[in-house]
């Protein structure tokens, strides 16, 4: 019944909130400063932004020393950093607080991004009964704090802001387009714009809001659409450095390497932690295709996008599930991409089932063919979530490196290590962790880029150990980026797992 499925997806929803809220314990603590990776390239995000606090340039060429990288756009460092920069100041905080302060924006972000995609999924004109406005919130609930968003919800990342204001700006053209086109266009506007420039591979719904427009033939609002975007993205290309261009454009001339494993792995997992949307879709479809309503639900789909219409929602979510999937399922290849690229494809497929479930649903009724895959769905997600909480899969909490990178990093500060440094670790290079002439963040990229023939100043990290640029290094183990280490002494201590080399200076 509707009762069972609402029932299993706010019970379902609910512990993924449970969830992300022990992950965050686990991971932000207001008594001290924690000092540990949530997801992804963290450390390249923690050291741009601690540039940006301190004045620094953050776009630089990760060819040359010391090899860190700025990839993403101007306002994702921008917002991070103003707002951390604030914090430091007001309550005379450290820079190892850093990181704390950029979780908690994130989280705030997904907090945000939750409320709005639940008054889009409640307003909407199909979502008049009461089950399908709790279904609706169970799936705003699932896209922002579900197993799909994962650590990205507490990280130093510009996906959820991004993701969030990508919703944001379809809510504001849902809402003021047939009523005040040019509000609803500008609007529009405004936060697909700041998306981008968090992330300026959000041009999703930039991209479905043209096409939109192409199809309903409405000239005047593309051509307002299409000059705005133009000279907002114009203009900042103008006024950014060169460097600036590059990072963002070219993402500075890294090495893009796609794997069809990558993205077999990267859908398996979008879909098990999707179960309750797949499942529903597949069950919608079935539903279709067992009644007369399947060319009708087609003929809605037009009509809602080619015709005046008070309910767009459903041509504009096909569109938008269309769109998103031909950007963000090949880009998905790429080698070091997560499920963070289907973030935006679970919104508009989960408004896609919303609006087709309010328009095949007869008196009220739900069909059993869909009631019951949702039911399977959300029973599923709920027993993986509890899987996890029970501490039998998936990772509950990543405290354990904070204690062994807070050991590590106190360890080395005693040796006061002389001259010029190399950590072999990316977040124990960062600045707060220990004190060095150049702290080198290495880029991700590094990995492939170095042995895919990008011309490193001084030949790399290898490089400029057989050099002897650095007076200490510091790594796990006795070799490092093809360098022998034939200029450098291993001590008889280590820091942990790390062994120290000094310079044999000559």
């Amino acid at each position: 019944s509707q009762r069972t499925v609402t029932s299993l997806a706010l019970i379902g929803a609910g512990l993924g909130i449970v969830l992300m809220v022990i992950r965050g314990l686990y991971a932000l603590s207001f008594i001290e400063p924690l000092q540990l990776l949530t997801s992804g390239a963290e450390y390249e995000s923690l050291y741009a932004i601690w540039k940006h606090v301190h004045g620094l340039t953050v776009y630089a060429d990760h060819t040359r020393i010391p090899f860190a990288g700025s990839f993403y756009n101007w306002f994702y460092y921008v917002f991070y950093g103003e707002i951390t920069k604030a914090v430091l100041s007001v309550l005379s905080l450290n820079d190892a607080w850093l990181p704390t302060i950029t979780r908690l924006i994130t989280a705030t972000g997904m907090v945000y991004g939750t409320w709005i995609t639940a008054r889009l999924f409640l307003e909407f004109p199909g979502a008049g009964d009461d089950n399908l406005k709790r279904l609706g919130l169970a799936f705003a609930v699932l896209i922002f704090f579900g197993p799909m968003m994962g650590f990205f919800g507490i990280a130093t990342q510009p996906d959820i802001w991004g993701f969030a204001f990508d919703v944001t700006s379809i809510y504001l053209f849902l809402r003021f387009y047939e009523r005040q086109p040019l509000i609803g266009i500008c609007l529009f506007w405004l936060f697909a714009y700041l998306a981008w420039s968090f992330k300026q591979i959000f041009v999703f719904s930039t991209g479905t809001v043209g096409l939109f427009l192409l199809l309903r033939r409405d000239w005047k609002m593309l051509g307002t659409l299409i000059i705005l975007s133009v000279l907002a993205w114009g203009a900042t290309l103008a006024i950014g450095t060169p460097q600036y261009v590059k990072n963002i454009v070219t993402f500075g001339g890294v090495t893009v390497s796609l794997a069809w494993s990558q993205l077999f792995r990267n859908l398996g997992n979008a879909g098990i932690k999707f179960l309750p949307l797949l499942l529903g879709l597949a069950g919608i479809g079935v539903a279709m295709a067992r009644s007369n309503r399947r060319l009708g639900l087609i003929g809605d789909a037009v009509s809602s996008i080619t015709s005046k219409t008070p309910d767009t929602h459903f041509g504009l979510a096909l569109l938008g599930s269309i769109v998103t999937s031909i950007l963000v399922i090949p880009a998905s290849a790429k080698l070091g991409a997560a499920e963070n690229y289907y973030f935006l494809l679970s919104f508009f497929l989960s408004l896609l089932l919303l609006s087709a479930l309010a328009k095949i649903s007869k008196n009220g009724a739900w069909q059993v063919t869909v009631s019951l895959p949702l039911s399977i769905g959300w029973l599923l997600h709920g027993l993986a979530v509890c899987l996890v909480l029970g501490g039998a899969t998936g990772i509950l909490s990543t405290r354990p490196q904070h204690v062994s990178m807070s050991s590590v990093s106190k360890c080395l500060m005693k040796k006061k290590l002389p001259g010029s440094v190399f950590i072999g670790h990316t977040y124990l290079s960062l600045p707060w962790m220990v004190p060095a002439e150049h702290h080198f963040v290495v880029q991700t990229n590094y990995r492939w880029d170095k042995p895919g023939g990008v011309e490193m100043e001084g030949g790399g990290i290898g490089g400029l150990i057989d050099q002897g640029y650095f007076a200490t290094i510091v790594i796990n183990g006795d070799t490092f980026d093809d360098s022998d280490l034939r200029r450098y002494r291993m001590r008889n201590e280590k820091c942990g797992s790390f062994n120290i080399f000094d310079r044999i200076d000559q």
